[in-house]
């Protein structure tokens, strides 16, 4: 069997055996499975581009049914991180979920999702590219309803917008083979889109990527499967896999397939903008863990989006790193949200305090992921911005890069209130004795934040060899190729002043404790006020934003459901069904009236 067929087969077979084994191998065997897949994945990615394989299922009407996969560079890539995430998930599953319920299935469903991912990526027939991101859709909403009570809404909002963008993609499918005879995306090669018709095609694809990544306005299921779903799944398939497989498409047909005109690009831009600033802002006034991470993924995308639209190789190559980075640190955060979660029983930020102590591991990654989500250097997420802001300045659209660095600012000043409500603020009386997290849940934290290290300081690495080449950008040392130094700052220099800073402020604070200060108790008109009623959570940092006008009436809209695609879709949806509904009145001459229109439309069309 050919190579690319494993990552596909393997956890689909895994996820089968779990069911008819005992419980107790359940872990087990998805460990193994998520390990095999990997190393497969691992294979196909160093093996470079040109590897393909087929196999038909069956021919109607000389039209073929085939699985047929190929992987590039990009598509490795892509398939590598993704096994690299379940893994990573898989392991911190063994302690996040113990003792919960529906394990079997949880664990099921998990490895479903992972061939499933896998098909998609490998996918050089749109049908299969489809038929497994439908796949992908379904064992979504499975996974989020396994969560508390109130995720069955989640998962059916969730269910209904990725489908609606779904049937977007299916229908530029059929217009695409319709126009160009063919469902093999090899053979799409830079298409030049010269007509609406290609337009219409490129759109309704757009559509199918953007939600499924997230961007506004097809954002709102994210930050609703927060608010049930387990953590876990949170951060596997909003904030990691369904990045990944958005942004890949989106790639594939921005880059590849199509040649997109200005005006598609600067849509690319405007939504790209759009996203950063309007999902951050949501993010800044949230008192939910979870769903303020939520958010965080949304705007996160912005920069992906952006950066693709740029259209210039740096832009685009900040684009493509920044998909790999926000995954990196996105999954990071809601795996330490997770952790604080299951030892404290809420995500709350009032109810949150004083964990840094007593959960060291959890606050250090969390810490890590919120700086580089931040764009703090030296850590990666600065290094894949300052390439889109590098992309933005090139194609002369100052603007764009307005809103994506005050969307970096103000996504600081948002985890800012997190790290001081979580873990620096005072322990709420609310809480009991907290364990540590332990290791199952450490393991994947701690990796996740050396990987945001190691890819700021040695981003140069990944740039050259992995997201130059997807490109077809060549770096220093090759005929023709461009100085990196021109296109990014220095991480190593840069990282080697930054701890030079660390350790001169390190010395100036403990120079300035060296005297001790004496400590006594709070003593206010002769009463002893208790220590809740004292602490300061940090959801009170920004509610002042909330109640700024116009903003106040931004977020009172929101609430309502006024800017959700949701919301809007069931309320004018149920007007258009009404519509309908009236002209199926029983007579026979209504309907006959309808089939001559419809009839006459058809001639026109067939004479035309």
């Amino acid at each position: 069997m050919n190579i690319l067929f494993y990552p596909i087969i393997i956890p689909l077979v895994a996820g089968a055996v779990i069911l008819v084994v005992p419980k107790a191998l359940k872990e087990l065997i998805a460990l193994v499975g998520t390990i095999a897949a990997a190393y497969y994945a691992w294979l196909i990615f160093i093996g470079g581009k040109g590897m393909h394989a087929s196999y038909i299922w069956f021919v109607m009407d000389q039209f073929p049914f085939a699985a047929e996969l190929r992987a590039d560079t990009l598509s490795g890539f892509v398939l590598f991180a993704a096994a690299v995430f379940a893994l990573l998930i898989v392991i911190y599953s063994i302690g996040f979920m113990k003792d919960g319920e529906r394990l079997k299935e949880y664990y099921v469903y998990l490895l479903l999702t992972i061939g499933a991912a896998a098909a998609a990526i490998l996918a050089d027939n749109l049908v299969l590219l489809l038929i497994s991101w439908e796949v992908t859709t379904m064992l979504l909403f499975l996974m989020i309803t396994i969560g508390e009570k109130t995720a069955k809404d989640s998962a059916g909002k969730t269910f209904v917008m990725i489908g609606f963008s779904d049937c977007s993609l299916l229908l530029g499918i059929i217009l695409l083979w319709w126009m160009l005879g063919t469902l093999r995306i090899s053979d799409i090669d830079s298409v030049p889109i010269t007509s609406g018709a290609l337009t219409a095609v490129y759109v309704l694809l757009l559509i199918g990527a953007l939600v499924k990544a997230g961007a506004m306005p097809g954002h709102s299921w994210i930050p609703k499967a927060a608010e049930g779903a387990p953590t876990s799944v949170m951060a596997f398939l909003p904030a990691s896999l369904d990045k990944l497989l958005g942004i890949y498409l989106l790639a594939r047909i921005s880059l590849n397939m199509f040649i997109l005109t200005s005006h598609l690009k600067l849509l690319l831009l405007i939504i790209g903008g759009v996203t950063i600033i309007l999902a951050v802002m949501f993010a800044l006034v949230q008192h939910d863990l979870k769903k303020l991470l939520a958010y965080h993924a949304v705007s996160q995308v912005g920069y992906m989006v952006m950066g693709i639209g740029t259209g210039v190789p740096i832009g685009v190559i900040g684009g493509l790193f920044h998909m790999l980075n926000n995954a990196i640190y996105k999954c990071c955060l809601f795996l330490g949200a997770g952790a604080v979660e299951k030892r404290t029983g809420t995500t709350d930020l009032e109810n949150l305090g004083g964990l840094a102590k007593m959960m060291p591991v959890t606050f250090i990654a969390s810490l890590v992921s919120a700086l580089a989500i931040s764009g703090v250097p030296p850590l990666n997420g600065f290094v894949s911005k300052w390439l889109i802001y590098q992309g933005t300045i090139e194609i002369g659209q100052p603007i764009f890069l307005l809103a994506a660095m005050f969307g970096s600012a103000l996504t600081l000043a948002s985890f800012i209130k997190v790290i001081h409500s979580v873990f620096l603020g005072e322990k709420s009386e609310k809480l009991e004795e907290i364990k540590p997290e332990g290791a199952a849940m450490a393991i994947p934290m701690v990796i996740l934040a050396v990987l945001c290290i190691l890819l700021g300081v040695f981003a140069q690495y990944p740039l050259m060899h992995v997201f130059g080449p997807i490109v077809g950008l060549r770096f220093n040392g090759v005929p023709g190729a461009i100085d990196l130094s021109r296109a990014m700052w220095s991480p190593t220099l840069a990282t080697i002043l930054i701890i030079i800073a660390l350790v001169i402020g390190w010395i100036i604070y403990i120079l300035s404790t060296a005297t001790k200060v004496r400590t006594t108790t709070i003593f206010v008109g002769g009463e002893k006020f208790d220590t809740e009623s004292l602490r300061y959570p940090g959801t009170g940092f920004y509610e002042t934003i909330r109640d700024m006008i116009p903003l106040k009436t931004l977020y009172e809209d929101a609430e309502k459901g006024v800017y959700d695609l949701y919301v809007l879709g069931g309320k004018y949806g149920l007007k258009i069904i009404e519509v309908f509904r009236s002209m199926h009145n029983g007579v026979v001459s209504t309907y006959i009236a309808f089939a001559m229109i419809g009839l006459g439309f058809l001639v026109i069309y067939l004479v035309r």
